[in-house]
């Protein structure tokens, strides 16, 4: 009953659809997860991690075709997500290596 509500909502919201196609797919319910996965590229063709999780559930899906430029549209977008986390690991690399230097200096 929730799913046919969700269904009835999601047909047009690119976002909705991605989270319970990702949501399915984690839940292993593999056939909800492609339905909305393609909902999600039939509204957006060029949604990166649609396609890609539909590569992952179906290789030889009509509706998805890899290419080079998908390559690097998905590497872009990982390395987009994580773009914060790493500099703070850096600026905290960074400061542990002054820190070490003035303590080494001073000693």
């Amino acid at each position: 009953m929730l799913l046919e509500a969700l269904e009835q909502g999601a047909v047009a919201d690119v976002d909705l659809c991605l989270n319970i196609g990702v949501a399915a797919r984690r839940a292993a319910l593999d056939d909800v997860a492609v339905e909305f996965l393609e909902r999600v590229v039939k509204l957006e063709e060029s949604h990166v991690l649609a396609r890609r999780l539909l590569l992952t559930l179906r290789p030889s899906a009509e509706v998805v075709q890899s290419s080079a430029s998908d390559d690097v549209a998905y590497a872009r977008m990982l390395f987009d997500q994580d773009a914060g986390g790493y500099e703070r690991a850096m600026l905290t690399v960074c400061v542990c290596v002054c820190v070490c230097v003035c303590v080494c200096v001073c000693v």
